[in-house]
């Protein structure tokens, strides 16, 4: 199965297979669907749930999240894979917070 964003759709085998096959002597890494100025859920770790604006410094990925118990904003580097595109957030998430 792979998803289109919002659905999951069945991969045919012989996709797989051809996946398999073309990868075995490629590196391989996540990539994040997500652009610079979206907004993304970290979906692992001791922040998941928490939503904020995707924003790049130097070489890494940062989250910058809205933290209203302290009413400041934080920077968070995060990996591509613990990322994930927000495309309908809930009122509550807008601010940025969990």
């Amino acid at each position: 199965m792979v998803t289109t964003g919002r659905e999951l759709v069945p991969l045919a085998d012989s996709d797989v297979e051809s996946l398999r096959i073309g990868l075995k002597h490629r590196l391989v890494e996540p990539y994040l669907s997500a652009a610079v100025g979206q907004r993304v859920r970290i979906k692992s770790g001791t922040m998941a749930g928490w939503e904020g604006v995707l924003v790049r410094k130097s070489n890494s990925l940062r989250v910058v999240l809205n933290v209203e118990m302290i009413q400041q904003s934080i920077s968070v580097q995060v990996g591509v894979e613990e990322l994930e595109p927000v495309f309908n957030s809930s009122p509550q998430n807008r601010s940025f917070t969990r």
